[in-house]
């Protein structure tokens, strides 16, 4: 389960919190409007537990990306706008 990006809108940093039921592969990614990958944040095998990751957005421009996490076959995605 992904939790919602905060704060959002980020101007410099905002947390991102994952939830996982059962130890998986998986990849959150960040994908710009035009789907180019912008930050892979997770990668990997990860426990069954919580899990907290940051996204610096200070290298970034002020526009809106898109949050998705991969895990098990499953697709979830939610936007994230930085702003100055």
């Amino acid at each position: 389960m992904l939790a919602p990006v905060a704060p959002n809108p980020v101007r410099e940093e905002a947390t991102i919190q994952l939830s996982l039921q059962e130890a998986s592969d998986i990849a959150l990614v960040v994908y710009d409007a035009l789907g180019k990958r912008i930050s892979t944040l997770v990668s990997g095998h990860r426990t069954a537990d919580s899990h907290v990751t940051t996204f610096s957005a200070n290298s970034h421009a002020p526009r809106v990306y898109v949050v998705v996490l991969t895990h098990r076959g499953e697709i979830r995605h939610q936007s994230l706008v930085i702003i100055r």
